[in-house]
Formats: structure tokens, C-alpha cells, sequence
């Protein structure tokens, strides 16, 4: 997971890391947590998670971030923390457990309440969870709540953001078998859209089907939508040489007032299983996975502006600037892409 806080005297904070992206069988997975002060600062390590953990659900509260669940690469956990900064620490502290252990679900924060979609709930379990679940931190006595859920497949390693009071749920992968038993991925297109106060509704499909792909929010209209794997494959491999997968480079905006899709523009390679987050008007994503299937350390940003966002490598290597920019019709147009 990835976090910023408002309040907190360090930038941004990355924690747990598999070493190959995986859903079934054993992975390495790591319980490091770095923080990066500045933009352009160093990567430095900081208190490591409880445990090993990756593929949690997790999002920010301003000032502290909460990580729902997750897997070792053995087993699924329904562990809760909040985790905060004491000085230049990392302090964790559990909350409620999960009603069941869950993995692979995607996480937002809307009106300060945590969402938490699908998911899996045990590493040989061959079909997924289709239930939204909230957690209020702010309740005197903070319990886990089911929302309902959405007419669609139950799902894995969907993309959940919060735009203008409203949960969009963005494609994902269903979870089945074949003839001999063996899991199977099937990533899905559909997408739907949840208000707490009229429930869900069914829009527009993702131009392509795609699990594991990074949303944010953008403008007051907007979802930005970038990469995601668009196969359907017998699981992912497990082996220290996974099979390659197909992340996607292409940027996708929907526009939430028309119902549409544009497509935008192509970022340097492939991208998936990471998570984005806003920090000194930038959208920074660092890590996640390659087409090989191995986990990266390179950071793309996004400076953030009145009218547009421009991608860039925060890694500090060369790589290409995007610029985006919004349309005279409010939809999100291509613009150009230049050399950084």
C-alpha cells in the first residue's frame, strides 16, 4: 500500500511487497515499510509491519493510513491496523478484525468511512467475495458493516475509487476452475458505481477487461484509470520465474457526469497491483508489477494542476512526461507527450 498524510512531518509512506505477484501457493513477502520525504529525496526504510503482508486493503485518513487484511503468500489474515507516525517512526495499532480473512480486495475512503470490495478469503478458495463492507473509525465503538452488493461477478483485484460522494468499482477478476480443479482468472470489464444513500448502479463497462489497475480521482468529474492486466489466465504463476503477464499502458479517463470513456494517452510500459495516492499536488504510484510479473521499485508522478496531470519517472530516470488535459466539453482529452 501507499500513503500521505496532512499531518505527518515525512511525505510519503509504502508498505509490504511481494516479491512476484501471485494468487495462489507461496510467495516471498516482505514486511519492509519506506517513507520518502520530498519528492526529490531518498527512499529511507522506517518500523517495519507486525508481519509480512501484501495485497491488504488500504487507504488514508489524512493522517494515518489503515490496512485491511492481506496475505503472507501462505494465508489470508483479517488483521486491522492503523498506522501512524511518532516522530519519524511508523507506530501500529490493531482495530476490529475483518469478520472473515481477506485478501486481493480493493479499498477507498468516502465521507471518512473505509470501504472494503470483494476480496478473497482463503488462498485455495476458487471463487471471490462480492460484498462491500464499512468501517467507521470515528464510531465510539467501531464495528465492521455489510453494504450490499453489486449485480455483477464477485470479484478480485478490482480498482475502488471515491469521486464527488460517490464509490466507483472499475473491473477486477472473477475467480473459477477448470475441468481439472485448477484456479482459473477471468478479468472482468463491468463496472458499477455505489452512493450510500442509493445504493448501486450499473455503468458504463471498462473500454477493456482489466485486473489490477491503478484509479484516482481527478478534477471534480473525473476517474483516471492507468494499466491493469487484461488476460484471462490459469492463475498467476507462482514460480520464482512467473509467467508474463499483460499490463496495460494505456491511460483511461471516465467522465462520471456522461457515463463515458475516453482513452488518453500511453505511459512508458505496463502497469498493475499498486495503488495511487495524491502528495504535493502530485499523484504519485510507486512500485508494483512488471509484464514479467516481478515487482518494480520505479515511481511515476503525476503533477497535478488546473489543467491537467503530467506523468513523470520520481525515480529519477529518464522516462516520458504525459500531459493531460481537460477538453472545452469537460471530457478529458490527449494532448501530448513529451521527453523529461
Amino acid at each position: 500500500m501507499v500513503h500521505t498524510g496532512d499531518n505527518i512531518p515525512v511525505g510519503l509512506m509504502k508498505f509490504g511487497r511481494p516479491a512476484a505477484i501471485q494468487v495462489y501457493g507461496e510467495a516471498v513477502v516482505l514486511d519492509h515499510a519506506w517513507v520518502l520525504e520530498t519528492p526529490s529525496g531518498t527512499w529511507r526504510p522506517t518500523t517495519p509491519l507486525p508481519q509480512p503482508l501484501a495485497f491488504g486493503g488500504a487507504a488514508s485518513f489524512g493522517d494515518y493510513a489503515v490496512f485491511a487484511g492481506g496475505t503472507d503468500g501462505n494465508n489470508h489474515h483479517d488483521s486491522v491496523w492503523r498506522i501512524r507516525f511518532e516522530g519519524e517512526d511508523l507506530v501500529y495499532e490493531p482495530l476490529p478484525a475483518l469478520t472473515q480473512p481477506c485478501a486481493y480486495a480493493t479499498a477507498a475512503v468516502l465521507n471518512n468511512v473505509l470501504f472494503l470490495a470483494g476480496g478473497q478469503n482463503a488462498p485455495s478458495s476458487t471463487s471471490a467475495l462480492n460484498s462491500l463492507v464499512t468501517f467507521d473509525p470515528s464510531e465510539p465503538i467501531p464495528v465492521w458493516k455489510t453494504a450490499g452488493s453489486w449485480s455483477g461477478p464477485e470479484r478480485i483485484l478490482a480498482s475502488l475509487v471515491a469521486q464527488d460522494g460517490t464509490l466507483y468499482l472499475l473491473g477486477g477478476a472473477a475467480l473459477s476452475t477448470d475441468t481439472g480443479s485448477n484456479p482459473i482468472l477471468h478479468s472482468l470489464s463491468d463496472s458499477h458505481r455505489y452512493h450510500p444513500d442509493q445504493g448501486w448502479t450499473r455503468i458504463a463497462d471498462f473500454p477493456h477487461q482489466a485486473f489490477g489497475a491503478v484509479a484516482a480521482p481527478l478534477g471534480p468529474s473525473h476517474v483516471l484509470v492507468l494499466g491493469g492486466d487484461s488476460s484471462s489466465t490459469p492463475g498467476i504463476d507462482t514460480s520464482p520465474r512467473p509467467t508474463p503477464l499483460s499490463f496495460s499502458s494505456t491511460v483511461h479517463s471516465y467522465h462520471t457526469i456522461t457515463d463515458t470513456w475516453v482513452e488518453l494517452e500511453q505511459i512508458p510500459s505496463g502497469l498493475g497491483m499498486t495503488s495511487a495516492v495524491s502528495w504535493q499536488e502530485t499523484l504519485t504510484i510507486p512500485g508494483g508489477a512488471s509484464n514479467s510479473g516481478l515487482s518494480v521499485a520505479t515511481v511515476l508522478s503525476g503533477i497535478l494542476s488546473a489543467t491537467g496531470v503530467q506523468f513523470r519517472n520520481a525515480g529519477l530516470r529518464h522516462t516520458d512526461l504525459l500531459f493531460l488535459s481537460p477538453g472545452h466539453d469537460g471530457s478529458l482529452l490527449r494532448r501530448q507527450a513529451v521527453q523529461y
